[in-house]
């Protein structure tokens, strides 16, 4: 396979105007997988140690009092840091352990931030979509929820109300990953405030819903063959994923890096 040679349609952003995204075709959507796979392939033994460390992270911090807050403080912050990496692979050099906590060094303060937002946002959200619940079910269905049986016993009312409940969270969590999945990397990169990462995290997505769904539709399949032979392909998969937050980036905003 050829050696990585970047991603097309780079523009250094070098003035003070706010990045514009690229409207770029479907198909990139498939090269953004490729483009990370060549990437992380050289020294794929330490980028996956990054990732693994990551995890770990994160299931520490879920298993300990008030864990789901502080990881949404950290989990940006360790995501600058993944994307640090992947800048370094991309300049050739060597990805580095250190490299995972470098967002505490880079803008902390508005990495931070995008994660207090998308905790009070994600909030928000599922108290918007349990109004269906309340308005078709009250309480018995959310006593519910956790027992099937139970819950086939409420009758077609309850049902419906967790169908709706599922649609309007599907619904609002969408535009949540859209302003939220370049934020990270706009910040880091290209020093915006959290604010404005969202909403221009928001508009590269909207520009580009052809390539996001292709990669999309490529990357369950991918999932799905990888997680046959008893889970085990996901540990090559899971790791090319996370890079692909980089190569989409450098995709649609054609910047240079660090």
């Amino acid at each position: 396979m050829a050696e990585y040679q970047g991603i097309v349609e780079r523009q250094p952003n070098t003035g003070p105007r706010l990045p514009e995204p690229n409207r770029l075709s479907a198909d990139r959507g498939w090269h953004w997988i490729m483009d990370a796979f060549r990437l992380v392939k050289p020294h794929f033994g330490v980028w996956f140690l990054l990732c693994l460390i990551f995890f770990i992270i994160m299931m520490v911090m879920s298993a300990v009092p008030a864990g789901s807050f502080v990881w949404m403080l950290l989990q940006p912050i360790l995501g600058a840091g993944l994307m640090f990496a992947c800048s370094e692979l991309e300049r050739g050099e060597e990805p580095e352990i250190a490299h995972l906590f470098i967002g505490f060094k880079h803008n902390p303060a508005q990495l931070a931030l995008i994660g207090v937002i998308g905790f009070a946002v994600s909030i928000g959200i599922v108290l918007l979509a349990m109004l269906p619940l309340m308005l078709l079910g009250g309480t018995a269905v959310l006593a519910a929820l956790a027992n099937p049986q139970a819950l086939a016993a409420l009758g077609g009312s309850a049902l419906l109300a967790v169908m709706l409940f599922l649609l309007v969270l599907l619904a609002l969590l969408m535009p949540l990953t859209m302003a939220m999945w370049f934020a990270t990397a706009l910040v880091l990169f290209d020093r915006l405030q959290a604010w404005q990462a969202f909403k221009i995290s928001y508009r590269g997505c909207l520009a580009n819903l052809m390539p996001f769904l292709v990669f999309g539709l490529i990357g369950m399949v991918l999932c799905v063959v990888a997680a046959m032979p008893l889970g085990l392909g996901l540990f090559l998969l899971l790791p090319v994923l996370f890079a692909t937050g980089y190569t989409s980036y450098r995709d649609v905003f054609g910047a240079e890096p660090l």
